[in-house]
């Protein structure tokens, strides 16, 4: 009897313990973050809802010898054996494509330029986020660098790039642009021609360009009217697109005019733009006062950029918030 009882007792724990945390029924699942039991679909989702647990479990949680055992082992095994199989699928895919994140063409030629302008600028692995971010571009047509600009509004936490600003606009045109709704110049300025070392070498790839242009024209004059039925739904698709783009655009300028209120309050002459000095430690950033008034390539000059420039918007009060290099 005393047997017969101890099992029935077993039993009944065992059963207990398979009950669904939800509604009392049978179990058939475990949750893999808390192990909690459920029924069904339904017991599944009333668990996540009213515990707020995710369903999924954090591989990297720390666990305390004590608690280790083969359930947790196995589970590290096979943790360490998915970030080999995705460290391996992505070097196949950067060997298929050629790339493994080397820069393109149009970016080293930006890196050549920035440097012929005294600015070194740093250019991040392609699948990084703040290269993807990056929209700067040099234009031979002009021989100017068309800059992706990043500022940081603290004060209302507000995260803005702009894209693309000329060379030769200055900070002061780009912060009436963006408080005061007026355009940046659309082109430089008739006494701010590009330097004679600068010149000489646009004038000499654009004559490399035509000259490559004249030479292949005939050969590649029957390809070009084969494929330009096949290319006017695509360029019709982007015209559209930029349509589109430039029918948001004012009303998402005005949405950011209304955020940054508080500084065109202030009065354009108040504000002041920091660049942060690189390299420097994470915990003691040294920042450079930049002027206003002059051009872009000027305020650059000597700077050491990673991908774009990060200007810093500070209102009067935040003054102390931005350390100068040498204090």
């Amino acid at each position: 009897l005393n047997t017969s009882t101890q099992l029935n007792t077993q039993d009944l724990l065992v059963l207990d313990m398979a009950k669904c945390g939800v509604c009392g029924e049978l179990s058939r699942y475990r949750c893999p973050a808390c192990g909690v039991r459920s029924c069904s679909v339904d017991c599944i989702r009333l668990h996540k809802v009213h515990s707020g647990c995710t369903g999924t479990r954090n591989p990297v949680a720390f666990r305390s010898i004590s608690d280790f055992n083969d359930s947790a082992l196995a589970s590290d095994y096979h943790f360490l054996e998915q970030a080999q199989r995705v460290a391996e699928s992505a070097g196949r895919r950067a060997s298929d494509t050629g790339a493994r994140g080397a820069p393109g063409n149009a970016r080293r030629e930006l890196a050549w330029q920035a440097g012929q302008r005294g600015t070194t600028l740093h250019l991040m692995p392609d699948g990084m986020v703040r290269a993807r971010e990056n929209q700067s571009r040099y234009d031979r047509a002009s021989c100017r660098i068309r800059w992706t600009l990043e500022l940081l509004f603290v004060q209302v936490g507000v995260r803005h790039l702009e894209s693309p600003v000329g060379e030769h606009a200055t900070l002061l045109d780009l912060l009436r642009d963006l408080l005061l709704g007026e355009q940046l110049p659309a082109r430089a300025p008739s006494n701010d021609p590009p330097k004679e070392g600068l010149a000489s070498e646009c004038t000499h790839r654009a004559s490399h360009c035509a000259g490559g242009k004249a030479a292949t024209e005939t050969d590649g004059a029957h390809s070009a009217e084969k494929g330009a039925g096949a290319c006017q739904p695509r360029k019709r698709q982007r015209q559209e697109s930029a349509a589109h783009k430039d029918a948001l655009e004012p009303g998402l300028k005005a949405l950011l005019r209304h955020k940054l209120r508080i500084y065109s309050r202030h009065g354009l002459d108040s504000l002041k733009l920091y660049l942060a000095v690189q390299p420097c430690r994470a915990d003691r950033p040294r920042f450079e006062l930049l002027p206003l008034d002059k051009p872009l390539s000027e305020v650059l000059r000597t700077k050491v950029i990673i991908e774009f420039p990060t200007l810093h918007v500070a209102l009067p009060s935040e003054e102390s918030d931005f350390p100068l290099v040498g204090s």
